[in-house]
């Protein structure tokens, strides 16, 4: 809250769950390193935990990048970055905790998401 010529104004933001998206940078090469993108957006508040797994084993991230930023709806987003060489079978999620979530959400990428150029 704050006050305003002896007017109390307060904001109310409701908690907003996230949208989560997994998604590679660029195409994905073979045998070369690639950044996968976990990007969360529309959650309040922005206090957020975040992890990556492959074939659902937790992955430690040296160093991601994550960047929470504001949207003009007072909601906001945030990259998390994982670099990582594809191999077959290989499967990726990303891990969103959330005080507006029950329980966990995961997204994820995988063989399926596979476009691998061979160059």
């Amino acid at each position: 809250y704050f006050v305003t010529d002896s007017v109390i104004v307060i904001v109310v933001v409701k908690k907003k769950r996230p949208v989560v998206i997994v998604y590679p940078r660029d195409q994905v090469i073979q045998k070369a390193e690639n950044t996968l993108i976990c990007f969360i957006n529309h959650f309040f508040p922005p206090s957020i935990n975040i992890k990556w797994s492959k074939n659902g084993k937790n992955i430690t991230v040296k160093n991601p990048f994550k960047k929470c930023l504001s949207n003009p709806d007072g909601t906001f987003h945030i990259l998390f970055t994982l670099n990582f060489v594809p191999q077959k079978g290989d499967i990726y999620g990303c891990t969103v905790e959330h005080e507006a979530l029950e329980e966990p959400l995961t997204r994820f990428w995988g063989e399926t998401n596979f476009y691998i150029s061979k160059f």
